[in-house]
């Protein structure tokens, strides 16, 4: 429970869902010095990433007429693939720069094993006490952005003192409008507990879910 003049806000757990992958879907793409790689899923589906190769194995792969290249040479495989992951994992599109790596050989190419999977959104719902007569704050990370599902306004068992009358005051409909007017496309939305002060209702509370849907333009 919240301090003294906060709002009480409770935060149901995190639902993160995954759809099953199919192996065979497994995509390559390379890059060489100087150049980009791109990883693109449908509108639907998110970049996860397998596996990153950042050296030189092959003496053809990736050759500059003239130059003398090592086969023997292989940077930090580990460090190589979090940062990839950390770059485009659930997101849509991915950009890599090969110079976005450092490359201790000096005529590495980056070589990506990614899939596209279909990523159900990460799924919250908040419950904020009007009696404590402070704020709740809802809020996404990881820049996603808010998207309110449904809200509702009412009195009930749910923050104290109970209430043995349980009552919708304000109905979904009209609450999660405003609402969505306020909050969506938001990392971060402050809701007061008077937001609804003009009802005269002192014991009411108000019950929010929203998602936090993947970014899907970088």
């Amino acid at each position: 429970m919240s301090s003294r003049g906060a709002a009480l806000l409770i935060v149901m757990p995190i639902i993160l869902l995954v759809s099953s992958i199919d192996a065979t879907k497994i995509i390559m793409k390379r890059a060489c010095k100087g150049d980009t790689l791109a990883m693109r899923c449908l509108q639907d589906q998110h970049v996860l990433v397998r596996t990153v190769y950042f050296g030189r194995s092959n003496e053809t792969i990736c050759h500059e007429v003239g130059s003398v290249t090592s086969v023997t040479c292989t940077n930090n495989k580990d460090k190589s693939l979090l940062k990839v992951q950390d770059k485009c994992d659930y997101k849509r599109n991915c950009f890599v720069n090969h110079s976005d790596l450092v490359d201790d050989c000096g005529n590495s190419y980056l070589e990506v094993e990614f899939i596209c999977c279909k990523t159900a959104p990460i799924s919250r719902s908040a419950t904020i006490c009007k009696h404590q007569h402070g704020h709740g704050i809802i809020n996404c990370t990881n820049g996603n952005a808010i998207k309110i599902i449904d809200a509702e306004y009412g009195r009930g068992d749910i923050c104290p003192p109970q209430n043995k009358n349980p009552q919708i005051i304000w109905g979904k409909r009209h609450v999660s409008q405003m609402l969505a007017e306020r909050c969506d496309g938001s990392q971060n939305c402050e809701l007061p507990a008077n937001l609804f002060s003009s009802t005269g209702e002192h014991t009411g509370y108000l019950e929010v879910h929203y998602v936090c849907p993947f970014p899907t333009d970088k």
